[in-house]
């Protein structure tokens, strides 16, 4: 990893390719945002593309001189190794501030709670990748692209603010999403260019997943009647 210009990126013996992984680093935070699975898959399946074609180079990733772009690189390094080498965070956070400059480590993000803020540390972004690799919830891709038992297409589908604003959080088993409206259509468009959903729009949705059971944990806005009309438990808590 080759922060700023330590190396110069016309030498013949390094392979850089900071071009080819920018489009999955760049955020318009000015903190490191925790990266989206699918991007999380995407650098690594760049990167044995750059080891299956330059075999006997030094791969060397070049990022620009801002603590975020470091960061983010420094973390997706890490999930690389976590899942193409079964290196466990705790080792890879070791090599790396050996001889790293760690200050140019942001903190990652801000996370909002009810009674204030906390701030996640690289490492709480690295050991849920390894736990979810331990359980083989993800694993590296078969032949169709699908990565234990994630698909990153479908996760990213689902996830889309336009498209359900779900998430596969364990996989087979468990979805959050935000709480249906009652409205007359499917779905129906909102002035912050976002969109709300009607119960029935998610029935084929969570029959898709596998959903058995939809948990309410916020005041209900919306009827369970198409919920439970297609054989799946609403429960209200």
């Amino acid at each position: 990893l080759a922060y700023g210009n330590e190396i110069e990126k016309s030498s013949n013996h390094y392979f850089g390719f900071l071009e080819a992984l920018d489009v999955v680093c760049r955020t318009d935070r000015e903190d490191f945002t925790p990266i989206k699975i699918s991007q999380i898959t995407g650098f690594i399946e760049c990167m044995e593309r750059k080891f299956e074609s330059q075999p006997l180079a030094d791969i060397v990733y070049f990022v620009d001189s801002s603590q975020r772009s470091f960061t983010s690189a420094v973390f997706l390094m890490g999930c690389c190794w976590i899942m193409m080498d079964n290196i466990h965070p705790n080792e890879f956070h070791h090599l790396f501030k050996k001889g790293s400059r760690t200050q140019n480590v942001r903190t990652p993000c801000k996370v909002e709670f009810s009674n204030g803020k906390t701030r996640l540390t690289i490492m709480d972004c690295w050991l849920p990748l390894w736990r979810a690799k331990s359980l083989r919830w993800i694993a590296m891709p078969n032949n169709k692209g699908i990565w234990g038992s994630i698909d990153p297409m479908e996760y990213d589908h689902y996830a889309h603010p336009l498209d359900a604003d779900l998430s596969i959080v364990v996989p087979g088993r468990f979805v959050a999403l935000k709480a249906p409206r009652d409205m007359t259509t499917h779905y129906l468009d909102t002035k912050d260019k976002g969109r709300e959903f009607s119960p029935a729009y998610f029935v084929d949705i969570f029959k898709a997943l596998g959903v058995t059971d939809v948990v309410q944990l916020n005041k209900a806005k919306y009827p369970t009647d198409p919920i439970e009309a297609a054989g799946i438990r609403h429960h209200d808590l």
